[in-house]
């Protein structure tokens, strides 16, 4: 309860191939459990995405993988894809080597 919600993509083979988990911070729990799955988020440096509208989410991804990156010169760095989920908005987050600063 009273934490943000977390979406993160991981054995992502293609764009309909992938593991989605679906969550919160570890810290957030009451008590450990044996079937719980999880999965560390590395500090690294990522491109951040905030759609002010949650059902605009698989447009997003659309836009991200689709025009986005074709567009840019930096490489996506190894790491998983995840969103944060708001109460009226959703973040989505990809590992980069570096986030271009667009115009």
């Amino acid at each position: 309860a009273n934490t943000q919600i977390y979406g993160i993509y991981t054995d992502m083979t293609d764009q309909d191939e992938f593991n989605y988990t679906i969550g919160g911070l570890t810290s957030a729990c009451i008590g450990v459990h044996n079937h719980i799955v999880t999965h560390e988020i590395q500090a690294s440096t990522y491109a951040r995405f905030t759609l002010n509208r949650n059902d605009r989410i698989k447009q997003a991804w659309h836009y991200i993988y689709g025009s986005w990156f074709p567009q840019i010169d930096e490489l996506r760095s190894h790491g998983y894809d995840f969103e944060i989920y708001g109460e009226n908005s959703t973040s989505i987050y990809i590992p980069m080597s570096h986030v271009p600063m667009t115009k």
